[in-house]
């Protein structure tokens, strides 16, 4: 088995093959040895997002938002409604400046 001493990737059934977490997903197991089941990658919350072998989801910055589960990108807020707080849920979260 390799030495997976790395977060936000996989190693399903210490193969000795490390897979990224997907974009939208992340993985913050670092041991290799975990049953598939026990180190899948998970999905991000609403608010959150992540890109390829992410160990844990970033907030949407100020000025977007997202409320699907497992986004690998957050929604810019309209130009008319610019400003949003960090890991912002839903379009009604985007206000006038």
């Amino acid at each position: 088995s390799t030495d997976m001493n790395v977060t936000g990737f996989l190693e399903p059934y210490g193969e000795g093959a490390c897979y990224p977490c997907l974009p939208g997903t992340y993985s913050h197991f670092a041991t290799p040895d975990l049953p598939l089941d026990e180190a899948s990658c998970l999905e991000c919350l609403p608010g959150s997002y992540s890109t390829e072998g992410m160990s844990s989801c970033l907030p949407c910055p100020a000025g977007s938002f997202n409320n699907a589960t497992g986004a690998s990108a957050c929604v810019q807020c309209p130009p008319h409604l610019p400003s949003s707080p960090l890991g912002a849920v839903y379009a009604a979260n985007c206000t006038a400046p």
